[in-house]
C-alpha cells in the first residue's frame, strides 16, 4: 500500500491542495485499511466511509482515462 501511496504522490500536490483522482484513491483505501478493526463497528464504520470514498475516486480516475489505482490493491 505505501509503494502505491508513493507511486501516485506528485511533489507539491500537499502545497497546491491539487491531488490526483489516482493519489486520493490509492490513499482513502489506505485509510479505509488502518481504521479497520476486526470486533469493533465504529471503527468498521469508518473503514467503510473511507472505502467508499476511495471507489469513488476510483470512478473518477476511471472517467477520466487514468486507469484503475486501485488494481491489484482490492
Amino acid at each position: 500500500m505505501r509503494g502505491a501511496i508513493n507511486r501516485e504522490y506528485v511533489d507539491g500536490q500537499e502545497v497546491r491542495k491539487d491531488p490526483s483522482p489516482r493519489y486520493m484513491a490509492v490513499q482513502r483505501l489506505a485509510v479505509s485499511t488502518l481504521a479497520f478493526k476486526p470486533h469493533d463497528e465504529a471503527a468498521a464504520l469508518v473503514a467503510a466511509n473511507y472505502l467508499a470514498e476511495a471507489i469513488e475516486w476510483r470512478e473518477r480516475a476511471i472517467k477520466a482515462k487514468l486507469g484503475d489505482p486501485l488494481e491489484g490493491l482490492l
